[in-house]
């Protein structure tokens, strides 16, 4: 699996890298510290997750995420918005701008990420079924 782990912090980036390895010992983990390296890097390459910090020191994480939604080849990653910020309303906001999934900082440990993981892959390939759907030539016959 290719995880994109995007965070500005380095301490931040050890325990979730930590938390995958747990899980995962064959993932291929990139790590980049700016918003501009996220998208640079989300646009080279395929990735299966992406972990991406809420509040980044270069751009809020909710634009960086918005950005990479832009790009319909790259639907398929699920992202995992992530934040020390217990306001619900984060984590609302991250969900109704494309996240699969998120996850307070707090409550990263192997398990969370499982769970992470696991739930948003399950969500990306039910946006796809749904969009198939919708985008399939009968069901527009249909309509």
């Amino acid at each position: 699996m290719d995880i994109l782990l995007v965070d500005d912090d380095r301490v931040d980036r050890e325990v979730l890298i930590r938390g995958i390895r747990k899980h995962d010992l064959s993932s291929n983990i990139v790590e980049v510290v700016s918003a501009e390296d996220a998208l640079t890097v989300f646009k080279q390459h395929h990735f299966d997750v992406v972990f991406l910090d809420y509040q980044l020191a270069s751009a809020c994480g909710i634009e960086v995420l918005r950005n990479m939604r832009e790009h319909p080849q790259k639907k398929s990653s699920a992202i995992i918005m992530m934040s020390g910020s217990e306001v619900e309303a984060v984590a609302i906001k991250a969900i109704r701008s494309g996240a699969q999934d998120f996850i307070l900082k707090s409550e990263i440990n192997a398990a969370g990420l499982r769970r992470c993981i696991t739930h948003s892959k399950a969500r990306v390939e039910l946006e796809d079924e749904i969009f198939d759907l919708k985008a399939s030539p009968r069901l527009a016959a249909i309509n």
